[in-house]
């Protein structure tokens, strides 16, 4: 089946859903380089397909059987078959999204399904002896090696773990696999394991991406970034070491693959981006295919050494694939053989996909389908229907919620397409885009604005009639406003003298005392409502009568005369008269009737009012009614006068009460005056007359409803409309509602932007607005300096040029003195068929003011496709369409000329790109506006089409075809430049749609970079979501040396495990995660933490997904070694520490360099008396003054420690001196000191006294840098989590809230340790808390 794309009826492409082209094309998390770093990827259409062929010498043929072959690549061949995956579908019209394994025997005429399941099973490889199948497969959740026999038995998982594990090959003996993984390195590493499983061994180390492995012959090939991004094809030997380019070219050969000789093939993109395979033997590089307009990736051999690939050509059909951002790794995702896919979007979020799903065949039938990003989970928006559904075009509004899209309606010459809208959840339709009844033709092609409240369209109609008057005087407002002013507009709203869209109720008094009124209402039934329907067209009638709750029945009144329904409301004036001949005359006992209850009746759904109606009950009698009413048995029972009000308010009903003179009194003679309770308090009327005049009464009144008029205004963000009177107005009917509406403009809002405001005139109450009763307003904002210039856009009627005159004004910024403007073209002008704009200047005392316009001259009935702007209320479950504007008048020349469509809005919602008559692309503000020119057809055939931006807004993609061509994607700069393509090859690409992806990466620092042997640092790892949606599932893993011994971790999102494995939850845009943690240096030298994220989502760029930071460690302890001497060495566990911190440990070590005991060895210590000894080495005074250490065999070492208690601050030196009886050589290394540094950390608050709600200052001087420190309230509330972190210069500052409710009087600061260093809780000098209406004390003059 071919689409038809749009209005203009061009062949479109569509879009499959659901896996990837394996191998160059489509590079898995272990296999090539990384993406590049753009937030998005691309989805399009694209006639392409995949198949297996092998080359003939003279060109390629189909490596597989008809009946066998399908959708298919990723291929092994080898002894005695061929393996490889399929997407064939299992039953006509469905789609293998995933891929299932599929071996063919060698001569075979049919091959057998070796999977078959839901989970991704790609890269097969055949074992030497033919007989076993190795892939990967995620089939477990992460991607793993498995095994399965040729027969489809013995399936066995071969690795294990979180990493990803891709790409297997077999060893030349069949005993072990070589394979890719991430399980060390997030790019990917070599490794090697038994088929049996086991530990793998890693062969490489580097940190570029290793992947592709391939075994030969004593040696391994494989695919590596270490030379090149774009890969390079090495070779090492099988027990890994140095590796060697393959391939002569860098940066040119991927997917390599050994023949049974000895041959080595690879895919390379050097002359074709789609793949060619080629083959190297020796130095000398040959072609085995590289046909034109076909892509050739994913080389292996059969066992005689044919070279089998897959090869990417065009296909009958059209599926949706998703590229990079740099038009690579595409991924077929909704395939379906035989049937049409295409018109791809994707939701804000990035996370689900709409297209159009043809039917197969020549089916017309089309339908929306919703499915996850991915293809899979597909399923159909709306339900089912009795006819052919016709579906397109889906767009979904920014916050996924709504799906705006084109359907045809109707049949045969009478189809048209309209838009509605549908609930995602369960494709309920919220409301359809009408067309305005003056114009006759399609709606297609909807876009959202950004805030959701505006829908943009493609309208091709023709006029089949003047556009009707607005309502409302002006309708259309279109004004400049200085910034940081307002200016003021008059309004008149008419109202009807006969509410429009009347349901009205007769309501007839049938008992005794009614006869002469009865036959005058029958005599002049007819003259009422021809008089009401010539005013409102529209208006529905009904009969009803009420009697006495006594009355027994008739003939006429079988159910009783209490209440009778004799005619439904219809526009149906005959069976009306002919119902009231029906009502006779009779009963009534007492004086009270019964029209309590019958009020009751009608507003509790006795009769069946239209929905958007106004809705009035006409009550004719002579009395008033029993109260409660309506109960034969219990005459204290029955409906109340104060219900029957109630229910006739909820239903919006008015009453009009015509009380006819007679013996009752009239309706409202009793001493509660019934009849003035209903009229006042549903905003009716009431009249008396005699019997002769009440059909003439029946007509005034209803002409004296009053009416009530509220304005409701919808404005863009700094733009107020207000209104003079304020709130809503009540007029009589027929009457002119009078306000005056000031538009005040922000002083911050930019200077040149145009601001639109809707106002609804709602009348009568009603929640929604009646057409005609809307207003549109559009505010320029002008420089308040500069005079202001009046200019309106002028539409008049004409098939060739026209004089056109229109009015402008100007007057200076003192808003007094008028200015003449002068214009071109100038009013009077001959202004041609189209858009012309009028560009006006004037000049004042502040400067020259430039405005502008434009004039129209529209050729009436001519077929035009335009684009229109419809602005939407939502409801609950409904979306009501509002005011809708013509936008192409305003693009001006060249773009407002010829055929619009096929429009998209930029992510910030200001502009629209569009295409003008398929040879340009137009950009304009998305309100309307001036249009300039962003990319003009380069050749007569070149047709462009399908604009979209990127999320950033930095580019617009496109779709370019030639006549008798495929289409391409085309980029360019949305500010302007020069187009480059981005998607091409066999099948063409159209119809761009970009999906917003994240971007996570990580950060590592290490403070202090540096610490002595058993000192602390801390390390920070910050954990971002560069993209531009969220990203779920996010997780950090943090890998130390051997020299670091870690605290627990604390992190600002998520939970952490005190292994330094983190799950941090969903990211969102922009949003950070940060993972800190100390650690104790326990070996000299370097030593790193490495940090690795992971989403369970998609990620633009793996090559910020690792992170490592480096601390040196100092060396451990010595003494001095000198012969024949006693020697001591000193080391200080940390410099600084902090005050009520971890203690100061004191390392001596007495060594004896003498071949001979030294005996009666003591070492005495020099130790700052403010800092007392909380522990000793054995042999030690408690205070540590002295230690005896007794005689030191030769060569011996003895290390003393002593710990020290953080008291004080401390800057001072310490030191110990060894001593003995015997000899010494050399007295000089008998003494070792150093210094022991005690910061005491300095918090300070200001100011010194807050009101409540103030927000302090609080800071901190010599703390431990990189720690993180909390703060605390020491009375009140204090705010969580409260943590600051300091710097390398030990310094911090945070601002700290004091809550609104809270406690008032003195109070500090106190700030404990959270991470990193300890130190004891430090106070703050004192704040007093106030209340915000407390001043200050101030010293007054006695």
């Amino acid at each position: 089946m071919r689409a038809n794309r749009a209005v203009a009826g061009i062949a479109v492409v569509a879009v499959l859903g659901g896996w990837a082209l394996s191998g160059a094309l489509a590079p898995t998390e272990a296999q090539a380089p990384a993406p590049v770093a753009s937030p998005y990827r691309v989805g399009y259409v694209s006639e392409a397909t995949t198949g297996l062929y092998q080359a003939t010498g003279e060109g390629a043929e189909p490596a597989l059987p008809r009946a066998v072959g399908g959708v298919d690549s990723d291929a092994s061949a080898g002894t005695g078959g061929i393996v490889w995956v399929s997407h064939r579908a299992a039953a006509a019209g469905g789609a293998e999204r995933d891929g299932e394994l599929w071996f063919l025997r060698d001569g075979a005429p049919t091959a057998l399904q070796l999977t078959n399941d839901d989970a991704v099973d790609l890269h097969p490889a055949l074992s030497p002896d033919g007989r076993t199948v190795a892939f990967a497969s995620e089939r477990t959740g992460s991607r793993k090696l498995f095994v399965i026999g040729v027969d489809g038995r013995g399936l066995r998982q071969v690795t294990s773990g979180p990493a990803t594990d891709d790409s297997p090959s077999w060893s030349p003996d069949g005993t072990r696999l070589a394979f890719s993984s991430t399980r060390d390195d997030p790019a990917g590493d070599i490794y090697t394991v038994g088929v049996d499983g086991g530990t793998p061994a890693r062969l490489t180390t580097d940190p570029a991406a290793d992947t592709q492995p391939a075994w030969g012959p004593a040696r391994i090939a494989f695919t590596t970034t270490r030379f090149h991004p774009a890969g390079d094809v090495v070779l090492m030997a099988e027990a890994g070491g140095a590796v060697t380019r393959a391939v002569p070219d860098p940066g040119d050969s991927s997917e390599p693959a050994w023949s049974p000789d000895g041959r080595l093939a690879f895919t390379t993109r050097a002359k074709d981006p789609s793949g060619d395979v080629r083959q190297i033997v020796g130095e000398t590089v040959t072609d085995i295919s590289a046909l034109k307009d076909i892509g050739e990736t994913e080389p292996t051999f059969r066992s005689d050494g044919r070279p089998v690939f897959t090869e990417l050509r065009a296909s009958g059909t059209t599926d949706i694939w998703s590229a990079d951002a740099a038009g690579g790794d595409r991924r077929d995702l909704t395939n379906r053989p035989g049937a049409d896919e295409f018109d791809p979007a994707f939701s804000a979020d990035g996370s689900q996909l709409a297209y159009t799903q043809g039917g197969r065949g020549d089916s017309v039938a089309t339908e929306i389908i919703v499915a996850n990003a991915d293809g899979s989970g597909p399923r159909p928006l709306t339900g089912p229907t009795d006819g052919t559904k016709r579906e397109r075009h889906p767009a979904w509004s920014p916050d996924a919620t709504a799906i705006a899209f084109t359907v045809t309606v109707g049949g045969g010459e009478s189809s048209r397409d309209v838009v509605r809208i549908a609930r995602v959840a369960d494709g309920r339709i919220l409301g359809e885009i009408p067309i305005p009844p003056y114009l006759s033709g399609n709606d297609s092609q909807p876009v959202w604005s950004a805030d959701g409240t505006k829908v943009t369209l493609t309208r091709a109609a023709s006029r089949i009639a003047p556009p009707p008057p607005g309502r409302v005087d002006p309708s259309v407002v279109d004004i400049p406003v200085g910034q940081g002013s307002s200016a003021a507009i008059e309004k008149k709203v008419p109202t009807d003298k006969v509410p429009a869209k009347p349901d009205i109720v007769l309501l007839m008094d049938q008992t005794s005392s009614m006869g002469d009124a009865l036959a005058a209402m029958k005599a002049s039934l007819t003259q009422v409502m021809t008089t009401i329907s010539t005013a409102q067209p529209d208006a529905q009638y009904a009969a009803v009568a009420f009697g006495d709750r006594d009355d027994v029945a008739d003939k006429n009144n079988p159910n009783g005369r209490l209440f009778q329904v004799q005619r439904d409301l219809t526009k149906d004036q005959a069976a009306i008269t002919k119902a009231f001949e029906n009502i006779t005359i009779g009963g009534g006992i007492d004086t009270p009737e019964d029209w309590i209850y019958a009020l009751d009746r009608l507003a509790t759904g006795a009769v069946t009012f239209r929905p958007d109606s106004s809705r009035i009950i006409v009550l004719v009698g002579d009395a008033p009614s029993h109260d409660p009413s309506g109960d034969h048995l219990h005459h204290d029972q029955g409906v109340t006068l104060t219900q029957a009000i109630e229910h006739l308010k909820a239903q919006g009903i008015r009453v009009v009460g015509v009380s006819a003179a007679g013996s009752g009194g009239g309706l409202d003679s009793d001493p509660a005056h019934q009849a003035t309770q209903v009229t006042t308090a549903t905003d009716g009327v009431l009249a008396s007359t005699d019997p002769a005049n009440i059909s003439a009464v029946i007509t005034e009144k209803i002409g004296d409803l009053r009416v009530k008029v509220q304005p409701v205004p919808f404005c863009d963000p700094g733009l107020t409309l207000t209104f003079t009177p304020e709130g809503t107005q009540q007029v009589p009917g027929g009457t002119t509602a009078n306000f005056t509406e000031f538009a005040a403009v922000a002083p911050t809002a930019p200077l040149g932007a145009f601001l639109h405001c809707r106002v609804e005139f709602r009348l009568a109450g009603e929640s929604t607005v009646r057409a005609g009763y809307t207003e549109d307003v559009t505010v320029r904002v002008k420089d308040p300096r500069l005079p202001l210039i009046t200019l309106h856009d002028k539409t008049v009627t004409g098939t060739a040029p026209t004089v056109v005159e229109y009015p402008v004004t100007a007057i200076d910024a003192d808003r007094e003195t008028r200015l003449t403007p002068f214009c071109s073209p100038s009013s009077g002008s001959l202004f041609p068929v189209g858009a012309t704009t009028v560009t006006c200047t004037a000049t004042g005392r502040g400067g020259t003011a430039t405005e502008s316009a434009v004039v129209s001259v529209d050729p009436g009935g001519e077929y035009r496709q335009e684009l229109w702007q419809v602005a939407l209320a939502a409801g609950p479950d409904s979306v009501v369409p509002g005011t809708q504007r013509n936008l192409s008048p305003s693009f001006g020349t060249p773009c407002g000329v010829g055929r619009q469509g096929s429009a998209d809005v930029s992510p910030d919602g200001a502009a629209l790109v569009f295409q003008n008559d398929r040879s340009q692309l137009c950009v304009a503000p998305a309100d309307g506006g001036r249009a300039r020119v962003l990319v003009q057809s380069g050749d007569e055939g070149e047709s462009l089409n399908d604009p979209a931006w990127s999320p950033d807004g930095t580019l617009v993609a496109y779709d370019s075809a030639f006549s008798e061509s495929v289409p391409s994607i085309l980029i360019v700069p949305s500010a302007g430049g020069t187009p480059r393509p981005l998607i091409d090859g066999p099948g063409g690409a159209g119809q761009p749609a970009f999906q917003r992806v994240a971007d996570v990466g990580v950060t590592a620092t290490a403070v202090p970079a540096a610490i002595p042997f058993s000192g602390l640092t801390t390390f920070e790892f910050v954990v971002t979501n560069h993209g531009v949606a969220a990203a779920p599932g996010v997780g950090l893993f943090v890998r130390l040396t051997a020299g670091l011994r870690p605290q627990a971790p604390i992190t600002s999102a998520g939970t952490c495990t005190p292994d330094l494995v983190c799950a941090l939850g969903t990211l969102a845009p922009g949003a950070q995660a940060r993972v800190r943690f100390s650690a104790t240096g326990a070996e000299p030298g370097p030593q790193a933490a490495t940090g690795t994220v992971t989403t369970a989502g998609q990620d633009a760029d793996a090559r910020d997904n690792s992170a490592t930071a480096v601390v040196t460690v100092g060396e451990k302890p010595v003494p001095p070694v000198t012969q024949g001497s006693l020697s001591v060495g000193l080391a200080v566990s940390a410099v600084p520490l902090f005050v009520g911190g971890d203690d100061v440990v004191l390392t001596f070590l007495v060594h004896n360099g003498s071949g001979a005991p030294m005996p009666d060895v003591r070492l005495v210590t020099q130790l700052p008396p403010q800092l007392p000894a909380t522990s000793v080495s054995p042999g030690c005074a408690p205070g540590g003054g002295s230690c005896a250490l007794g005689t030191l065999a030769p060569g011996q070492t003895v290390e003393i420690r002593i710990a020290l208690a953080a008291k004080a601050a401390a800057d001072t030196p310490v030191a110990g001196t060894v001593s003995t009886s015997g000899p010494d050589t050399d007295p000089r290394d008998n003494t070792a000191s150093a210094r022991v540094v005690i910061r005491q950390p300095v918090v300070t608050v200001d100011p010194g006294v807050g009101p409540l709600g103030s927000v302090p200052r609080v800071t901190g001087t010599d703390f431990p840098p990189g720690a993180t420190v909390g703060l605390a309230w020491s009375a009140g509330i204090s705010e969580t989590p409260g943590l600051a972190t300091v710097g390398v210069d030990g310094k911090f500052e945070a601002q700290f809230l004091i809550f609104h409710h809270d406690l008032t009087g003195p109070r500090t600061v106190s700030v404990t340790s959270v991470s990193g260093p300890k130190f004891g809780t430090a106070q703050s000098n004192p704040i007093l808390v106030v209340l915000r209406t407390e001043q200050p004390p101030f010293i007054t003059r006695g």
